[in-house]
């Protein structure tokens, strides 16, 4: 298998950006015009196993692997036996929540509407409200699409609409300001953004493009400060006191003065709030590496991870608790055509981490932000191995076969952001390896 050179652009809490925020955040230049165009976007890639199951025409149902998606397809939706997928894709909704997520057949229609089940948890909407959650699709066109026909249960944290159609979808919030929480040291800075997506005012279909809209912010913040690097009201640089607050987290607060219309409820000068944790000393994080191998049989995924302890003081990276886990191939048997495929469990698996160096490199990107590097040594790692049979004398074994390491030099460009991020990049040959980063800032 080739060697895998994953480089990563991830949100982390070590550090913070400076001088450089004049360039990024457009000082100097002229306040946004609200824009009327619909958001188009690029087309999310996979990040995790799809969940398959063959559905006919009385009807069933299917989760997504993560168990936050349910589909509900009653009888008469399909005419015949179909292979119904669902797999969770990067995000690239305007205010998209979490995941968004893949339904195949793409395009599928649907005489009867089948009912889409998105779960959510209260992080998700921390930074928002839960009557401003939204269901959008990606249309072929890039462009997002919400419905304004669904159903919000806060009891159960779950928001539910008719589907009519396969494509890619998500949920996604009206209004948020971002991060909705952080952890920033003391003497350092933050990025806060506000951001409001929604139809036109006098949209009334059901289905409608999203558009970004403006409106004018008042910001507070119960210790340290608050500075604007332009005109842009949406945008605050939030500088953290010099000493731990007696109150702490500090709440940051937006209050977006501006009247709108949502799903028949009206609101007006909406305040969302960011819980930022002020700290000192310095950072541990947990960092969590997680393979998922679509290579080897189409509609087996092999999943292997490993986790580890990451201490950063200044510029000196402190790696321990190396924890390799058992890898796992789903399902354990598939029928292919008159063939059965059976894995066979192997504990060492395709990542076998038994030595991580790290470093810190300071003022790579600007004063206070760089990367942390980290440098793996693997040990017998192994390609998955599966045993096929295929009657009526057709008895054969695949992989279990040395393979180079997957991971080489591992980049994590830090800013200031969320209390951790999480991305999937797919392998640079092209083949159906992901790998997915995963590091949380330890408090």
């Amino acid at each position: 298998m080739k060697k895998l050179k994953l480089i990563i652009t991830i949100a982390v809490l070590v550090l913070t950006i400076t001088s450089c925020k004049k360039s990024l955040l457009g000082i100097g230049n002229t306040p946004p015009v609200e824009d009327e165009k619909p958001i188009v976007t690029e087309v999310g890639m996979p990040v995790d196993v799809a969940a398959t199951k063959n559905i006919g025409s009385s009807g069933g149902s299917l989760t997504s692997s993560d168990g936050k998606i349910e589909l509900q397809i009653p009888a008469g939706a399909l005419s015949s036996n179909t292979n119904i997928s669902i797999q969770a894709i990067s995000n690239n909704a305007p205010n998209g929540v979490g995941n968004a997520y893949r339904f195949t057949p793409d395009g599928m229609k649907f005489s009867i509407p089948v009912v889409l089940k998105m779960h959510y948890t209260a992080d998700d909407v921390a930074g928002s409200l839960e009557d401003l959650l939204g269901i959008a699709f990606q249309d072929s066109t890039g462009v997002w699409l919400r419905l304004k026909n669904l159903t919000i249960d806060k009891a159960n944290k779950i928001v539910s609409v008719p589907m009519m159609h396969f494509s890619d979808w998500t949920v996604f919030d009206v209004m948020s300001i971002t991060p909705s929480s952080a952890a920033v040291r003391v003497n350092h800075a933050l990025d806060l953004n506000v951001t409001y997506v929604n139809a036109k005012d006098d949209d009334t279909s059901d289905l409608a493009p999203l558009l970004h809209k403006l409106g004018k912010i008042t910001w507070s913040a119960t210790a340290g400060t608050l500075s604007a690097p332009g005109d842009d009201d949406k945008l605050r640089i939030y500088n953290a006191p010099a000493t731990i607050p007696s109150i702490n987290p500090v709440a940051v607060s937006a209050k977006v003065q501006i009247a709108f219309t949502y799903r028949g409820e009206k609101f007006n000068n909406t305040t969302l709030v960011s819980n930022i944790k002020i700290y000192d000393g310095d950072e541990v994080y947990l960092l969590e590496l997680r393979v998922i191998d679509n290579h080897w049989v189409q509609g087996m995924s092999f999943i292997d991870s490993v986790c580890m302890r990451v201490k950063v003081s200044d510029t000196i990276v402190t790696i321990s608790n190396i924890v390799n886990f058992p890898s796992k191939i789903i399902p354990e048997q598939l029928q292919v055509g008159s063939s059965t495929v059976i894995s066979i469990p192997d504990p060492i698996g395709e990542l076998n981490i038994t030595k991580a160096v790290g470093r810190n490199a300071v003022d790579f990107f600007g004063p206070n932000t760089g990367y942390l590097g980290f440098d793996f040594t693997e040990t017998n790692v192994l390609t998955p191995k599966y045993h096929i049979i295929t009657p009526p004398n057709r008895d054969e074994y695949y992989g279990g076969d040395h393979d180079p390491n997957l991971l080489g030099g591992t980049e994590i460009r830090t800013t200031a952001g969320q209390k951790y991020y999480e991305q999937g990049t797919p392998d640079g040959s092209g083949s159906d390896i992901l790998v997915k980063v995963k590091l949380t800032l330890q408090l």
